[in-house]
Protein backbone atom coordinates (compact mmCIF):
# COMPACT_ATOMS: atom_id res chain seq x y z
CA UNK A 1 0.00 0.00 0.00
CA UNK A 2 1.41 3.36 -1.03
CA UNK A 3 2.17 5.76 1.80
CA UNK A 4 0.23 9.06 1.64
CA UNK A 5 2.38 12.09 0.82
CA UNK A 6 3.14 14.83 3.30
CA UNK A 7 1.57 18.19 2.59
CA UNK A 8 3.48 20.93 0.81
CA UNK A 9 4.64 23.90 2.81
CA UNK A 10 7.62 25.40 4.54
CA UNK A 11 10.73 23.48 5.74
CA UNK A 12 12.44 23.68 9.14
CA UNK A 13 11.43 26.87 10.97
CA UNK A 14 9.26 27.81 8.01
CA UNK A 15 6.89 30.65 8.86
CA UNK A 16 6.81 29.89 12.60
CA UNK A 17 8.93 32.95 13.56
CA UNK A 18 6.64 35.18 11.49
CA UNK A 19 3.59 33.78 13.27
CA UNK A 20 4.70 35.73 16.33
CA UNK A 21 4.41 39.04 14.44
CA UNK A 22 1.48 38.49 12.08
CA UNK A 23 -0.39 35.21 12.60
CA UNK A 24 -3.45 36.16 10.55
CA UNK A 25 -1.42 37.35 7.57
CA UNK A 26 0.91 34.35 7.67
CA UNK A 27 -1.91 31.79 7.84
CA UNK A 28 -3.79 33.58 5.04
CA UNK A 29 -0.67 33.51 2.87
CA UNK A 30 -0.04 29.82 3.61
CA UNK A 31 -3.60 28.82 2.72
CA UNK A 32 -3.57 30.81 -0.52
CA UNK A 33 -0.17 29.44 -1.53
CA UNK A 34 -0.50 25.78 -0.58
CA UNK A 35 -4.18 24.93 -0.13
CA UNK A 36 -6.18 23.24 2.60
CA UNK A 37 -3.39 21.30 4.36
CA UNK A 38 -0.11 23.16 4.82
CA UNK A 39 3.10 22.36 6.68
CA UNK A 40 4.03 25.62 8.41
CA UNK A 41 7.40 24.33 9.64
CA UNK A 42 9.09 21.29 11.11
CA UNK A 43 11.28 22.74 13.87
CA UNK A 44 11.14 22.79 16.83
CA UNK A 45 8.04 20.69 16.06
CA UNK A 46 5.84 19.98 13.05
CA UNK A 47 2.93 22.38 12.71
CA UNK A 48 0.16 22.07 10.11
CA UNK A 49 -2.66 24.36 9.05
CA UNK A 50 -5.91 22.58 8.15
CA UNK A 51 -8.27 24.89 6.29
CA UNK A 52 -11.41 23.14 5.01
CA UNK A 53 -14.68 22.46 6.87
CA UNK A 54 -14.71 18.75 6.03
CA UNK A 55 -11.13 18.35 7.27
CA UNK A 56 -11.81 20.36 10.42
CA UNK A 57 -14.81 18.10 11.04
CA UNK A 58 -12.45 15.11 10.69
CA UNK A 59 -10.29 16.44 13.54
CA UNK A 60 -12.90 17.85 15.90
CA UNK A 61 -15.91 15.59 15.43
CA UNK A 62 -15.28 12.42 13.45
CA UNK A 63 -11.99 11.30 15.03
CA UNK A 64 -11.53 13.34 18.22
CA UNK A 65 -9.83 10.36 19.88
CA UNK A 66 -6.90 10.82 17.47
CA UNK A 67 -6.28 14.38 18.67
CA UNK A 68 -5.79 15.96 22.09
CA UNK A 69 -4.98 19.38 23.49
CA UNK A 70 -1.57 18.02 24.57
CA UNK A 71 1.44 20.16 23.73
CA UNK A 72 -0.66 22.59 21.72
CA UNK A 73 -1.84 24.28 24.94
CA UNK A 74 1.44 24.08 26.89
CA UNK A 75 1.82 27.85 26.87
CA UNK A 76 -1.47 28.60 28.58
CA UNK A 77 -1.12 25.82 31.17
CA UNK A 78 0.73 28.05 33.65
CA UNK A 79 -2.47 30.12 33.78
CA UNK A 80 -5.22 27.51 33.32
CA UNK A 81 -3.51 24.48 34.85
CA UNK A 82 -5.42 21.28 34.13
CA UNK A 83 -8.85 22.86 33.90
CA UNK A 84 -11.58 21.77 31.52
CA UNK A 85 -10.07 23.71 28.61
CA UNK A 86 -6.60 22.16 28.77
CA UNK A 87 -7.02 18.67 30.25
CA UNK A 88 -7.16 15.45 28.22
CA UNK A 89 -8.28 11.84 28.27
CA UNK A 90 -9.76 10.39 31.48
CA UNK A 91 -9.23 13.60 33.46
CA UNK A 92 -11.14 15.66 30.89
CA UNK A 93 -13.97 13.11 30.73
CA UNK A 94 -14.30 13.19 34.52
CA UNK A 95 -14.28 16.99 34.60
CA UNK A 96 -16.81 17.30 31.78
CA UNK A 97 -19.14 14.88 33.58
CA UNK A 98 -18.74 16.65 36.93
CA UNK A 99 -19.12 20.19 35.59
CA UNK A 100 -22.02 19.51 33.22
CA UNK A 101 -24.67 20.80 35.71
CA UNK A 102 -22.98 24.21 35.73
CA UNK A 103 -23.64 24.59 32.00
CA UNK A 104 -27.19 23.23 31.94
CA UNK A 105 -29.52 25.65 30.07
CA UNK A 106 -31.65 26.16 33.19
CA UNK A 107 -28.58 27.16 35.24
CA UNK A 108 -27.42 29.55 32.51
CA UNK A 109 -30.86 31.13 32.09
CA UNK A 110 -30.99 31.83 35.83
CA UNK A 111 -27.96 34.12 35.41
CA UNK A 112 -29.87 36.63 33.25
CA UNK A 113 -30.91 38.90 36.17
CA UNK A 114 -27.31 39.11 37.40
CA UNK A 115 -26.08 40.04 33.91
CA UNK A 116 -28.81 42.66 33.55
CA UNK A 117 -28.17 44.22 36.98
CA UNK A 118 -24.40 44.38 36.50
CA UNK A 119 -24.72 45.84 33.01
CA UNK A 120 -27.16 48.55 34.12
CA UNK A 121 -24.82 49.52 36.98
CA UNK A 122 -21.89 49.68 34.55
CA UNK A 123 -23.83 51.92 32.15
CA UNK A 124 -24.86 54.19 35.02
CA UNK A 125 -21.21 54.63 35.96
CA UNK A 126 -20.48 55.89 32.45
CA UNK A 127 -22.78 58.84 33.11
CA UNK A 128 -21.72 59.50 36.71
CA UNK A 129 -17.93 59.42 36.22
CA UNK A 130 -16.07 62.67 36.98
CA UNK A 131 -15.04 63.30 33.35
CA UNK A 132 -18.36 62.31 31.83
CA UNK A 133 -17.64 64.31 28.68
CA UNK A 134 -14.41 62.44 27.92
CA UNK A 135 -14.00 59.32 25.75
CA UNK A 136 -13.75 55.76 27.05
CA UNK A 137 -11.62 52.91 25.72
CA UNK A 138 -13.84 50.21 24.24
CA UNK A 139 -11.93 46.99 24.92
CA UNK A 140 -11.15 47.99 28.51
CA UNK A 141 -14.80 48.83 29.17
CA UNK A 142 -16.03 45.52 27.77
CA UNK A 143 -13.37 43.59 29.72
CA UNK A 144 -14.24 45.40 32.94
CA UNK A 145 -17.94 44.70 32.46
CA UNK A 146 -17.66 41.03 31.53
CA UNK A 147 -15.03 40.43 34.23
CA UNK A 148 -17.33 41.96 36.84
CA UNK A 149 -20.11 39.64 35.68
CA UNK A 150 -18.05 36.45 35.78
CA UNK A 151 -16.49 37.31 39.17
CA UNK A 152 -19.96 37.68 40.67
CA UNK A 153 -21.08 34.47 38.96
CA UNK A 154 -18.11 32.67 40.51
CA UNK A 155 -17.97 34.24 43.97
CA UNK A 156 -21.22 36.13 44.54
CA UNK A 157 -21.28 39.67 45.88
CA UNK A 158 -17.96 40.44 47.57
CA UNK A 159 -16.55 43.59 49.20
CA UNK A 160 -15.38 46.22 46.71
CA UNK A 161 -11.74 45.92 47.79
CA UNK A 162 -11.72 42.16 47.24
CA UNK A 163 -13.37 42.49 43.83
CA UNK A 164 -10.87 45.17 42.81
CA UNK A 165 -7.98 42.92 43.81
CA UNK A 166 -9.43 40.01 41.81
CA UNK A 167 -9.95 42.31 38.81
CA UNK A 168 -6.35 43.46 38.88
CA UNK A 169 -4.86 40.02 39.47
CA UNK A 170 -6.89 38.40 36.69
CA UNK A 171 -6.13 41.16 34.19
CA UNK A 172 -2.41 41.03 34.95
CA UNK A 173 -2.18 37.22 34.74
CA UNK A 174 -3.98 37.17 31.38
CA UNK A 175 -1.87 40.01 29.98
CA UNK A 176 1.43 38.36 30.89
CA UNK A 177 0.23 34.97 29.64
CA UNK A 178 -0.53 36.50 26.24
CA UNK A 179 2.96 37.97 26.06
CA UNK A 180 4.41 34.65 27.11
CA UNK A 181 2.49 32.80 24.38
CA UNK A 182 3.51 35.01 21.47
CA UNK A 183 6.83 36.63 22.25
CA UNK A 184 8.53 33.45 23.42
CA UNK A 185 6.75 30.93 21.26
CA UNK A 186 9.95 29.44 19.82
CA UNK A 187 11.45 28.64 23.25
CA UNK A 188 10.48 25.53 25.21
CA UNK A 189 7.52 26.59 27.31
CA UNK A 190 9.10 25.60 30.63
CA UNK A 191 12.20 27.65 29.84
CA UNK A 192 10.25 30.69 28.71
CA UNK A 193 8.06 30.53 31.83
CA UNK A 194 11.17 30.39 34.04
CA UNK A 195 12.51 33.60 32.50
CA UNK A 196 9.18 35.44 32.64
CA UNK A 197 9.23 36.82 36.19
CA UNK A 198 6.25 39.10 35.56
CA UNK A 199 4.12 36.11 34.62
CA UNK A 200 5.23 34.23 37.72
CA UNK A 201 4.39 37.16 39.99
CA UNK A 202 0.99 37.76 38.38
CA UNK A 203 0.02 34.10 38.69
CA UNK A 204 1.19 34.00 42.33
CA UNK A 205 -0.99 37.02 43.13
CA UNK A 206 -4.05 35.50 41.46
CA UNK A 207 -3.51 32.12 43.12
CA UNK A 208 -3.18 33.70 46.57
CA UNK A 209 -6.55 35.44 46.19
CA UNK A 210 -8.27 32.31 44.87
CA UNK A 211 -6.89 30.02 47.57
CA UNK A 212 -7.92 32.52 50.25
CA UNK A 213 -11.48 32.64 48.85
CA UNK A 214 -11.66 28.81 48.69
CA UNK A 215 -10.34 28.51 52.24
CA UNK A 216 -12.83 31.06 53.57
CA UNK A 217 -15.71 29.31 51.85
CA UNK A 218 -14.71 25.90 53.19
CA UNK A 219 -14.48 27.27 56.74
CA UNK A 220 -17.62 29.43 56.81
CA UNK A 221 -19.78 27.74 54.15
CA UNK A 222 -21.35 31.05 53.12
CA UNK A 223 -22.41 32.47 49.79
CA UNK A 224 -24.66 29.74 48.51
CA UNK A 225 -25.81 30.12 44.92
CA UNK A 226 -22.53 31.01 43.22
CA UNK A 227 -20.32 28.72 41.15
CA UNK A 228 -17.68 28.29 43.82
CA UNK A 229 -20.36 26.87 46.12
CA UNK A 230 -21.53 24.58 43.32
CA UNK A 231 -17.95 23.42 42.64
CA UNK A 232 -17.39 22.63 46.31
CA UNK A 233 -20.50 20.46 46.38
CA UNK A 234 -19.65 18.43 43.27
CA UNK A 235 -18.92 14.76 43.88
CA UNK A 236 -17.70 12.16 41.45
CA UNK A 237 -20.60 9.67 41.14
CA UNK A 238 -18.15 6.76 40.90
CA UNK A 239 -15.71 7.63 43.71
CA UNK A 240 -17.69 10.10 45.83
CA UNK A 241 -14.65 12.39 45.87
CA UNK A 242 -14.90 16.18 45.70
CA UNK A 243 -12.52 18.43 43.76
CA UNK A 244 -9.16 18.88 45.49
CA UNK A 245 -7.63 22.32 46.06
CA UNK A 246 -5.58 22.35 42.83
CA UNK A 247 -8.48 21.20 40.68
CA UNK A 248 -10.75 23.82 42.26
CA UNK A 249 -8.17 26.49 41.47
CA UNK A 250 -7.74 25.31 37.88
CA UNK A 251 -11.48 25.17 37.20
CA UNK A 252 -12.05 28.60 38.75
CA UNK A 253 -9.32 30.19 36.63
CA UNK A 254 -10.59 28.45 33.50
CA UNK A 255 -14.14 29.71 34.14
CA UNK A 256 -12.83 33.17 34.96
CA UNK A 257 -10.69 33.52 31.83
CA UNK A 258 -12.98 31.81 29.34
CA UNK A 259 -16.03 33.40 30.94
CA UNK A 260 -15.14 36.98 30.10
CA UNK A 261 -12.31 37.44 27.57
CA UNK A 262 -14.13 36.02 24.55
CA UNK A 263 -17.38 37.86 25.29
CA UNK A 264 -15.48 41.15 25.72
CA UNK A 265 -13.67 40.71 22.40
CA UNK A 266 -16.92 39.85 20.63
CA UNK A 267 -18.69 42.90 22.07
CA UNK A 268 -15.81 45.15 21.05
CA UNK A 269 -16.15 44.07 17.41
CA UNK A 270 -19.96 44.30 17.51
CA UNK A 271 -19.81 47.96 18.60
CA UNK A 272 -17.26 48.69 15.87
CA UNK A 273 -19.47 47.06 13.24
CA UNK A 274 -22.61 48.84 14.42
CA UNK A 275 -20.78 52.17 14.32
CA UNK A 276 -19.73 51.41 10.75
CA UNK A 277 -23.25 50.26 9.76
CA UNK A 278 -25.78 52.67 11.30
CA UNK A 279 -28.70 51.20 9.31
CA UNK A 280 -28.08 47.83 10.95
CA UNK A 281 -27.91 49.48 14.37
CA UNK A 282 -31.24 51.23 13.79
CA UNK A 283 -32.89 47.99 12.74
CA UNK A 284 -31.74 46.31 15.96
CA UNK A 285 -33.01 49.28 17.97
CA UNK A 286 -36.42 49.03 16.29
CA UNK A 287 -36.60 45.35 17.14
CA UNK A 288 -35.75 46.07 20.77
CA UNK A 289 -38.54 48.64 21.05
CA UNK A 290 -41.02 45.78 20.95
CA UNK A 291 -39.59 44.09 24.04
CA UNK A 292 -41.02 44.51 27.57
CA UNK A 293 -39.16 46.24 30.41
CA UNK A 294 -35.60 46.13 29.15
CA UNK A 295 -34.17 46.03 32.66
CA UNK A 296 -35.92 42.69 33.20
CA UNK A 297 -34.78 41.05 29.99
CA UNK A 298 -34.64 37.26 29.98
CA UNK A 299 -33.28 34.43 27.90
CA UNK A 300 -36.70 34.09 26.22
CA UNK A 301 -36.61 37.77 25.21
CA UNK A 302 -33.25 37.22 23.54
CA UNK A 303 -34.55 34.17 21.69
CA UNK A 304 -37.35 36.32 20.23
CA UNK A 305 -34.92 38.98 19.00
CA UNK A 306 -34.06 37.39 15.68
CA UNK A 307 -32.17 40.27 14.09
CA UNK A 308 -30.13 40.97 17.21
CA UNK A 309 -29.13 37.30 17.26
CA UNK A 310 -28.19 37.52 13.58
CA UNK A 311 -25.99 40.57 14.25
CA UNK A 312 -24.13 38.67 16.97
CA UNK A 313 -23.71 35.58 14.78
CA UNK A 314 -22.41 37.62 11.85
CA UNK A 315 -19.95 39.50 14.07
CA UNK A 316 -18.67 36.17 15.39
CA UNK A 317 -18.21 35.05 11.79
CA UNK A 318 -16.11 38.06 10.82
CA UNK A 319 -14.23 38.36 14.11
CA UNK A 320 -14.30 35.06 16.02
CA UNK A 321 -12.75 35.76 19.44
CA UNK A 322 -11.29 32.25 19.57
CA UNK A 323 -9.77 32.68 16.12
CA UNK A 324 -7.67 29.51 16.11
CA UNK A 325 -8.03 26.05 17.68
CA UNK A 326 -5.04 23.77 18.16
CA UNK A 327 -4.78 20.02 18.56
CA UNK A 328 -1.90 17.56 18.95
CA UNK A 329 -2.01 14.38 16.86
CA UNK A 330 -1.85 11.33 19.14
CA UNK A 331 -1.33 8.87 16.27
CA UNK A 332 -0.29 8.99 12.63
CA UNK A 333 -3.29 10.17 10.62
CA UNK A 334 -4.30 11.10 7.08
CA UNK A 335 -6.09 14.41 6.51
CA UNK A 336 -7.24 15.33 3.02
CA UNK A 337 -4.98 12.63 1.54
CA UNK A 338 -1.90 13.92 3.39
CA UNK A 339 0.10 12.24 6.13
CA UNK A 340 0.07 13.88 9.57
CA UNK A 341 2.59 12.28 11.96
CA UNK A 342 1.91 11.64 15.62
CA UNK A 343 3.09 14.51 17.80
CA UNK A 344 2.38 17.18 15.20
CA UNK A 345 0.33 20.24 16.08
CA UNK A 346 -2.68 20.97 13.88
CA UNK A 347 -4.09 24.50 13.63
CA UNK A 348 -7.75 25.03 12.72
CA UNK A 349 -8.36 28.70 11.96
CA UNK A 350 -11.97 29.90 12.11
CA UNK A 351 -10.84 33.38 10.95
CA UNK A 352 -9.84 31.89 7.57
CA UNK A 353 -12.75 29.49 7.10
CA UNK A 354 -15.33 32.12 8.08
CA UNK A 355 -13.99 34.38 5.31
CA UNK A 356 -13.56 31.73 2.62
CA UNK A 357 -15.52 32.63 -0.52
CA UNK A 358 -16.01 28.93 -1.28
CA UNK A 359 -18.44 28.75 1.63
CA UNK A 360 -19.66 32.33 2.07
CA UNK A 361 -21.11 34.84 -0.38
CA UNK A 362 -19.43 38.25 -0.04
CA UNK A 363 -17.39 36.95 2.90
CA UNK A 364 -15.77 40.30 3.78
CA UNK A 365 -19.12 42.07 4.09
CA UNK A 366 -21.06 42.52 7.33
CA UNK A 367 -24.45 41.04 6.37
CA UNK A 368 -26.46 39.89 9.42
CA UNK A 369 -29.38 38.88 7.23
CA UNK A 370 -27.38 35.86 6.03
CA UNK A 371 -28.01 34.32 9.48
CA UNK A 372 -31.58 35.55 9.75
CA UNK A 373 -32.75 34.44 6.30
CA UNK A 374 -30.74 31.27 5.54
CA UNK A 375 -31.03 28.06 7.59
CA UNK A 376 -27.80 26.84 9.12
CA UNK A 377 -28.34 23.52 7.32
CA UNK A 378 -27.51 25.23 4.03
CA UNK A 379 -23.92 25.77 5.17
CA UNK A 380 -21.32 23.00 5.26
CA UNK A 381 -20.74 21.74 8.80
CA UNK A 382 -17.74 23.50 10.37
CA UNK A 383 -17.80 26.37 7.87
CA UNK A 384 -18.88 28.30 10.99
CA UNK A 385 -17.38 27.29 14.32
CA UNK A 386 -16.79 30.31 16.59
CA UNK A 387 -17.13 28.04 19.64
CA UNK A 388 -15.24 25.05 18.28
CA UNK A 389 -17.16 21.82 17.82
CA UNK A 390 -17.37 18.12 18.45
CA UNK A 391 -17.11 16.65 21.95
CA UNK A 392 -14.78 19.47 23.02
CA UNK A 393 -16.90 22.34 21.79
CA UNK A 394 -17.03 25.25 24.22
CA UNK A 395 -19.29 24.28 27.16
CA UNK A 396 -19.80 27.97 27.99
CA UNK A 397 -21.29 28.79 24.59
CA UNK A 398 -24.81 29.43 25.89
CA UNK A 399 -23.56 31.67 28.70
CA UNK A 400 -21.42 33.72 26.30
CA UNK A 401 -24.27 34.20 23.83
CA UNK A 402 -26.75 35.15 26.55
CA UNK A 403 -24.28 37.63 28.06
CA UNK A 404 -23.39 39.23 24.71
CA UNK A 405 -27.03 39.59 23.63
CA UNK A 406 -28.18 41.02 26.96
CA UNK A 407 -25.33 43.56 27.14
CA UNK A 408 -26.00 44.58 23.55
CA UNK A 409 -29.75 44.96 24.10
CA UNK A 410 -29.41 46.91 27.35
CA UNK A 411 -26.74 49.25 26.00
CA UNK A 412 -28.62 49.99 22.77
CA UNK A 413 -31.77 50.78 24.75
CA UNK A 414 -29.95 53.35 26.91
CA UNK A 415 -27.22 54.93 24.79
CA UNK A 416 -25.40 55.06 21.46
CA UNK A 417 -21.69 54.37 21.26
CA UNK A 418 -19.93 56.79 18.88
CA UNK A 419 -16.40 55.78 17.92
CA UNK A 420 -13.80 58.45 17.32
CA UNK A 421 -12.61 58.60 13.69
CA UNK A 422 -9.28 57.42 12.29
CA UNK A 423 -8.48 54.70 14.81
CA UNK A 424 -6.46 51.53 14.28
CA UNK A 425 -9.09 48.79 13.94
CA UNK A 426 -6.73 46.20 12.45
CA UNK A 427 -7.39 42.79 14.04
CA UNK A 428 -4.64 41.71 16.42
CA UNK A 429 -4.50 37.97 17.13
CA UNK A 430 -3.59 37.23 20.73
CA UNK A 431 -5.34 34.62 22.88
CA UNK A 432 -8.47 36.36 21.60
CA UNK A 433 -8.94 38.50 18.50
CA UNK A 434 -9.08 42.21 19.31
CA UNK A 435 -8.26 45.56 17.67
CA UNK A 436 -4.55 46.31 17.41
CA UNK A 437 -4.83 49.69 19.09
CA UNK A 438 -7.05 51.38 21.66
CA UNK A 439 -10.56 52.19 20.42
CA UNK A 440 -12.02 55.37 21.93
CA UNK A 441 -15.73 56.12 22.03
CA UNK A 442 -18.31 58.48 23.47
CA UNK A 443 -21.46 57.01 25.07
CA UNK A 444 -24.37 59.27 24.13
CA UNK A 445 -27.48 58.94 26.25
CA UNK A 446 -30.60 58.15 24.25
CA UNK A 447 -32.66 61.29 23.64
CA UNK A 448 -29.70 63.64 24.08
CA UNK A 449 -28.12 63.22 20.64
Amino acid sequence: MQRPPGPSGYPLLGVLPRLVRDPLGVLQEAAEKYGDVVCLGTAPRRVYLVNHPALIQHVLQEYPDRYAKGRSVDRIRPLLGEGLTTSDSALWQRQRRLLAPLFHPHAINNLAPLIVRTTVNHLDRWRSRPNADGPLELMNEMLNLTRTIILEVLFGSRPATEMAALHQAAASAIEHTERHVWRLSLLPHRLSFTFDRNLQRSLAALDALLHARIKARREKDTGKGDMLGALLELRDPETGKTLDQKQLRDELVTLLVAGHTTAAAALCWIWILLDQHPLVRREVERELEGLPDREALSFDDMEKSGFLRAVVDEALRLYPPTWVTARTALVDDVIGGYRIPAGAIVLLCSWLVHRDQRFWSQPEMFLPERFRDAPAEQRPPFSYFPFGGGPRGCPGRNFALLEIRLILALTLSRCRLELLPDQNLTPHARITLRPAGPVWFFPHKKGSE
